[in-house]
């Protein structure tokens, strides 16, 4: 079986000219540049390479970036204090809350002072709750967006479609699942994660496989159906000892499912590219929110 590249930067280098001429008309507008704040606490594995990207594609499209990265020991309070910073700055639209979070911080308590206005990937409880309840808010999570955007600019039927994911988390999974389910997408719905055994035996049903769990090439060929569609999510750096370095690798053996899957997303290049834009583009249309400023065409689509 030939196998389709879903080619996930082709679609991103398409819309960011579509935001790229917004952004221009946002300052023509308005006189101000919009802004992004990204804060992280501690560091994890990616986490950077994925700062680095979104400054060099803040630069080329010329909007501001703030960056903040906290020590992983700090305290809930302190954490807070530099969170209602970027809340109360008028440089900063869109708020990026790098996740995930230390294990022994609490989350839920921090993310409650995240304004909902400048919550740019849906991690505020208000915005997870709308989202939750079917609740069509301006800004969705960007990268579940970005997995149904790439499905539906390759024409991949979701009414319907057995859609296996694996992975549960609040960035992806859950999320993810809740856009799946919407009256109108209307797929079936399975999550599977780390203990939920045999799992082969839910991949292998999926008309679509959505995998997001950071496990280099956790997925083989024998774990998937013949002609099922594979969007893979992880994004892992693993060292090549015949390239003698590292290299960015999915949760998916690419070469291995190659042949087998109808369609698959390449790593890099698939769905990270994707979702990268997008969160510029959810950053714009808070900086249009906040500013009393109506394009329902481009706020809405």
């Amino acid at each position: 079986m030939d196998t389709q590249i879903l080619k996930g930067d082709i679609l991103a280098e398409k819309l960011l000219q579509l935001v790229s001429k917004k952004i221009e008309e946002f300052k023509e507008a308005t006189s101000t540049t919009p802004g992004l704040g990204i804060l992280a606490i501690g560091e994890f594995e990616g986490g950077k390479s994925y700062r680095q990207a979104i400054e060099k594609l803040c630069k080329e499209i010329e909007i501001y970036l703030e960056i903040k990265i906290l020590p992983s020991f700090i305290s809930l309070r302190e954490a807070i204090e530099e969170l209602e910073i970027f809340n109360a700055s008028p440089n900063i639209n869109g708020i990026l809350i790098e996740m995930p979070l230390p294990a022994n911080f609490p989350e839920k308590d921090f993310l409650l002072h995240l304004s909902p206005q400048k919550d740019v990937d849906c991690l505020s409880l208000l915005n997870r709750g709308k989202f939750a309840l079917d609740s069509f808010s301006v800004i969705s999570p960007c990268t579940p967006l970005a997995v149904y955007c790439l499905l539906i600019e390759y024409g991949i039927r979701l009414k319907g479609s057995h859609l296996v994911i694996v992975g549960r988390s609040n960035i992806v999974g859950k999320p993810l699942a809740l856009l799946m389910l919407r009256k109108g997408i209307d797929a079936t719905v399975t999550v599977c994660h780390s203990k939920t055994p045999h799992l082969e035996q839910f991949t292998s049903q999926a008309d679509i496989l959505v995998v997001a769990v950071n496990s280099p090439r956790l997925i083989t060929s024998s774990m998937i159906k013949e002609g099922a569609v594979v969007i893979d999510v992880g994004i892992n750096k693993i060292f090549d000892s015949k390239l003698g370095k590292d290299i960015i690798v999915g949760d998916v053996d690419f070469e291995d499912v190659m042949g087998k899957a109808s369609a698959i997303t390449p790593v890099p290049g698939g769905v990270g590219s994707l979702t990268r834009v997008l969160l510029i583009k959810n950053t714009l249309k808070l900086a249009y929110l906040q500013r009393g400023l109506e394009d329902e065409t481009f706020l809405l689509s």
